[in-house]
């Protein structure tokens, strides 16, 4: 039974994929209609996914706290915070002075913080990826305070000429990189949808 409907489900994935590429390069109604119908569906479909991962997430939360298993105290918060927003959302309405608290207060707030937290990790690897190890970390070092002189305003001050180095090195090596890795980026990508369409990709769990 599983592998029938393994079967099904990428022959669905192939048959959907192809129409909507061939939408972009064909102009074909019977194509074109029935490309715009399945783009049509990702909303509903995407709610679904959405839906079942929040029931996924809430049961495997529910069942690490049956177990007292690892952090159960974060689950249990978890839960607890889901439960209030959804019961709230659900009888008072996303505008009530409740649920505006919670969303504005709370989660706005720990979403900055989470934010923040990185800033800590980046400046780590900031020290030491500017240490002088070779010729690569000293150009590195060099362009890197270059650019931080030129777009200061005191940069300016020092010397006129930082603001005119600062925008060649943006424009020129560091821009043609970006450019280079969007497009190595861009090949990937294809390379796993077709990989996706044609229903060769797997997605391996880790065991325990």
């Amino acid at each position: 039974m599983n592998r029938v409907i393994s079967t099904i489900t990428k022959l669905v994935t192939l048959i959907s994929g192809i129409v909507v590429v061939l939408d972009y390069f064909v102009k074909l109604p019977l194509i074109n209609g029935l490309a715009s119908e399945l783009v049509s569906w990702i909303p509903i479909i995407a709610s679904f996914g959405l839906v079942a991962g929040s029931v996924d997430l809430f049961a495997n939360n529910v069942n690490n706290i049956r177990r007292r298993q690892g952090r159960w105290i974060n689950n249990l918060v978890c839960v607890a915070f889901v439960l209030v927003t959804v019961v709230v959302g659900l009888t008072q309405g996303t505008s009530s002075e409740i649920y505006s608290y919670i969303y504005y207060k709370i989660f706005i707030v720990c979403s900055a913080t989470l934010c923040a937290v990185p800033g800590f990790f980046l400046a780590s690897s900031c020290y030491r990826a500017f240490r002088v190890n070779n010729t690569d970390s000293l150009i590195l070092l060099v362009s890197t305070v270059l650019v931080i002189l030129g777009t200061s305003s005191f940069g300016g001050m020092i010397w006129s000429k930082f603001p005119v180095i600062s925008n060649w090195i943006m424009n020129y090596p560091c821009l043609g990189g970006q450019r280079g890795m969007l497009i190595a980026g861009g090949v990937g990508f294809i390379s796993v949808s077709v990989r996706s369409i044609l229903g060769y990709s797997r997605i391996t769990g880790v065991s325990n």
